[in-house]
């Protein structure tokens, strides 16, 4: 790892996110706010910068990225300081923090829960900087994506096999240009600035951090105090699930997150409004939309909810201009199509679907065609368990987690952990019937939205998806925990919460991938031979690893055949391979593509059509063969 790189990856960073976090209005914005409005305008800012290098030249490279956000940054920083803002917006923030850690150190539930999110994330870094990339779909697109990306320098969809479903079976390549890809831009960022893909690993737990600040913005809204809005940033923080994906390279902890953001500057406590506020959720909000299709089903239940929160208020006489309802959609809706519009027109002109691969119907009319049924796709994924069972049973076999044995990134089953099952969930309908009595109309629309959202969701029993819903829980608890009781009840609650919770944290440390043997079996080993098929065996090919021992002097452009689940090894740990899909129209065609390509090495199953091409030609020499799954890797002469 090239140390120097790391720190000016982090430097830049840092430059990027201090001008958007001193510009705030020290008046209208409390720290935690100012914290979250600053991240999603960072995060938005990268992805700008990467849209206008990407489309439609390709510019996308780290000199160029790092030209135009220093640029960028130069400037507003220098508007801040010219506006003497950005001191005391450190100031106040150097002050939150000492306030912070004296509420810590005031509290044992807090210390104890401190503590366990420090080693927690200190572990998740380990595991980051010794494990390579394992996870299924980030294997298959998530990642793949952000080698295309880097390798043709540009945003532009590759060449690939788009129709691989109904040509050559199962094919990873045709998730790479279909989905939506906001957060694939992150993980493109952390990977083309410091020149490898050691940090990429680590985005989701960046995400995770500013989870815990979105919670407690949260909770201090809705009049949790400072000690408890801390209890249910770390509550969060320390579900099961949360844990596994931090360490992931999938997008689901992301998501939830940005929603969270987005409840937390949507709810306006006892203040008006602010209108940057909700241009802010907005945009967190599209950029959930642009990252994963559920966010099209999200975006109009937040929009609702703010309707809903401006009709009560135009109601209630506090602000009658019912004009400020147009306004504020315009400002909510507005960021949204602007970050989360992209990749479903881009899907619409260019394969007529902006759904793509999906064939959509309505009403039994087919609307967009497609290759694939999105119905059956989901069925290959729905656990046995769950056969014959409403949305209220599956939620309840799922939460309540009796037929699971610890906790891993994609666990079908269960994941929220003991606590939301035992303290979490009932806190949730206690609180509900306390607003109804209370006719709290902003806190109502709150766990509204959330449940409406958790409901609409096709896979709502699998907990990756919903994730938020672990931070309203952890609020929920908070809030009845504050309402006063007896010392010596109060003392038991905390005792069995800390109890809970140190539990299964620790049984998210060492998951079936990451136990304390396995750990030591893969640091006994050199870092380059730390790899993928050495971790997960059972799913990633040896054949991989093969090509990567064998371009790691010198790197080599590498073309793979049909039918493959997973491309993203190929580039190798510091992405200095090219990577291609070449048609298999026909002999002569692909022959001639792969001298164009000039490609060394060629990867490919013995199902696919080029293994039959191969067998027609004297210019590949079998180099490997993996006997499980028939993989083989040849050496191309021509």
């Amino acid at each position: 790892m090239d140390f120097g790189r790391l720190i000016l990856f982090l430097f830049l960073n840092t430059f990027i996110f201090l001008p958007w976090y001193g510009l705030q209005s020290r008046q209208s914005h409390t720290v935690a706010s100012r914290l979250l409005i600053a991240s999603v305008l960072s995060i938005a800012q990268i992805m700008v910068s990467i849209f206008l290098l990407g489309l439609p030249k390709p510019l996308l490279t780290a000199v160029n990225l790092a030209i135009l956000n220093v640029g960028f940054s130069s400037i507003l920083l220098i508007f801040v300081i010219a506006r003497r803002k950005l001191w005391g917006s450190l100031r106040d923030l150097s002050a939150a923090t000492i306030e912070v850690f004296q509420t810590i150190n005031r509290e044992t539930i807090l210390k104890i829960l401190a503590l366990l999110t420090a080693v927690t994330i200190v572990w998740i870094i380990l595991l980051g900087a010794i494990y390579p990339s394992i996870e299924w779909d980030a294997l298959m697109y998530h990642l793949p994506a952000v080698g295309h990306y880097m390798q043709q320098q540009s945003l532009a969809d590759p060449a690939l096999p788009m129709d691989a479903y109904s040509k050559y079976g199962i094919d990873g390549s045709v998730w790479v240009n279909s989905f939506p890809k906001n957060i694939e831009l992150i993980f493109l960022w952390a990977t083309i600035m410091p020149g490898h893909d050691k940090l990429v690993d680590l985005v989701e737990l960046g995400f995770g951090l500013i989870g815990i600040v979105a919670v407690y913005a949260l909770a201090t809204r809705m009049g949790v105090t400072r000690k408890w809005a801390i209890c249910a940033g770390f509550l969060f923080f320390l579900t099961p699930i949360v844990i596994a994906q931090s360490r992931s390279n999938l997008i689901d902890l992301s998501n939830s997150v940005l929603i969270l953001i987005a409840l937390a500057l949507l709810y306006p406590g006892r203040a008006r409004r602010q209108r940057n506020e909700i241009i802010i959720a907005g945009i967190a909000v599209g950029i959930v939309v642009g990252a994963k299709w559920s966010g099209l089903m999200f975006l109009p239940v937040l929009w609702l909810m703010l309707v809903g929160q401006r009709l009560y208020w135009n109601h209630s006489s506090q602000l009658p201009k019912l004009n400020k309802l147009l306004y504020e959609s315009v400002f909510f809706l507005g960021p949204a199509f602007l970050f989360g519009s992209y990749w479903y027109l881009k899907n619409w002109y260019m394969y007529g679907n902006p759904l793509w691969p999906f064939r959509i119907s309505v009403l039994g009319i087919r609307v967009f065609d497609g290759v694939l049924n999105n119905t059956a796709v989901m069925a290959g994924t729905f656990p046995d368990q769950l056969q014959g069972m409403n949305t209220a049973q599956m939620l309840w076999a799922s939460w309540r987690e009796l037929i699971i044995f610890g906790y891993d990134y994609d666990m079908k089953l269960g994941g929220l952990g003991p606590f939301w099952f035992v303290f979490a969930l009932p806190a949730i309908f206690y609180l509900f019937r306390w607003i109804i009595k209370r006719r709290d109309i902003a806190q109502g629309l709150i766990f509204v939205a959330a449940t409406v959202m958790l409901l609409l969701h096709p896979q709502n029993w699998w907990t990756r998806y919903t994730l938020f819903i672990a931070g309203l829980g952890a609020i929920a608890f908070v809030k009845i925990r504050a309402s006063g009781y007896k010392p010596n009840i109060a003392r038991l609650i905390d005792i069995m919460v800390i109890l809970t919770v140190v539990y299964s944290t620790i049984a998210s440390w060492a998951t079936s991938y990451y136990q304390p043997v396995k750990i030591q079996a893969l640091l006994a080993k050199r870092p380059a031979l730390r790899t993928g098929a050495n971790v997960r065996p059972e799913i990633i090919s040896q054949a991989y690893d093969y090509i990567v021992k064998k371009t790691a002097g010198k790197p080599a452009n590498i073309a793979y055949g049909s039918g493959l689940d997973f491309t993203y090894p190929l580039w190798g740990p510091d992405l200095k391979n090219r990577v291609y899909y070449i048609d298999p129209l026909d002999l002569h065609t692909w022959i001639g593509k792969l001298k164009d390509k000039r490609i060394k090495y060629v990867l490919i199953r013995t199902n696919g059509p080029e293994w039959k091409f191969i067998k027609k030609s004297s210019l590949f020499t079998r180099t490997f063969h993996d006997q499980r799954g028939g993989y083989e890797v040849y050496a191309f002469s021509g």
